[in-house]
């Protein structure tokens, strides 16, 4: 009986020992990095990676990805990236983006990069949702709709992003040219996270596109993508226009011992 409660406690106390030394190894590694120390700050940042501290993840990877203080290697960059991108690091989230938006340093692959955005723009990080805005307003890896391309500059431009304020304000008039008022009808526009599901209105024959004009009632909404856990639901269209937002969950992954 002891030798079981010496083991659970043993359990217990291994990750809270781990954490605690990597927010160590990751402080003696900032000191390093701010005085611009960077091969001194690689090693202690490799030590608090390697305990799923996600900023020094984030961190060594963009390291890795320009050469600062390691040899510049893209696919290390990429694999510290998104083991702290995993863990919710907004920031390691909008890199992986911009690396497979600009194509420089891995092949360009746009569906994944407005994916990556997506996840950092609903995190709030105003320069992921800026550049999700552009992705949106020029069709790139996402269909073009200008309602979500505003709604993004939006959503970085309350946050004081001067790039987005500029684009909001200008696609505004468009906007309004773009989706006139209809009679006896709405607009449903439905932002998936990821951003390439599919989205199927089930009771009716029409195919779901963005801004898709419906008549007041109700409606079975069907958002799926093959690694991610379907989601039902059912809206309501009333005397307005309607935005709705749908997350599907990751599938559970298979444990291995």
């Amino acid at each position: 009986m002891l030798n079981k409660v010496f083991f659970v406690f043993l359990l217990w106390m291994v990750p809270v020992v781990l954490a605690a030394n990597a927010d160590e190894f990751f402080k003696q590694a900032q000191v390093y990095y701010n005085a611009k120390d960077f091969n001194q700050a690689a090693p202690l940042l490799y030590k608090a990676a390697v305990q799923r501290h996600t900023n020094a993840q984030s961190l060594l990877g963009s390291m890795y990805l320009i050469g600062k203080g390691v040899p510049k290697d893209v696919a290390l960059a990429i694999y510290w990236l998104k083991k702290a991108a995993k863990q919710e690091h907004a920031a390691a989230q909008s890199l992986l983006g911009a690396i497979y938006l600009v194509g420089k340093d891995a092949p360009q692959n746009l569906v994944k990069a407005a994916q990556w955005f997506q996840k950092a723009a609903r995190l709030g990080l105003a320069d992921a949702q800026y550049l999700l805005g552009i992705m949106y307003y020029e069709g790139k890896g996402v269909p073009r709709d200008l309602a979500l391309a505003h709604l993004f500059f939006s959503q970085a431009a309350t946050q004081g992003h001067a790039d987005a304020i500029i684009a909001r304000n200008n696609l505004s008039p468009n906007r309004k040219k773009t989706l006139p008022k209809l009679k006896g009808k709405y607009r449903l526009t439905v932002t998936t996270h990821p951003v390439d599901s599919k989205i199927r209105i089930m009771n009716i024959k029409p195919k779901y596109k963005p801004n898709i004009a419906l008549k007041p009632g109700r409606y079975k909404i069907r958002v799926t993508h093959p690694d991610y856990i379907s989601k039902n639901m059912q809206i309501k269209i009333k005397d307005s226009d309607l935005s709705i937002d749908v997350t599907l969950k990751n599938k559970p992954r298979s444990k291995t011992f």
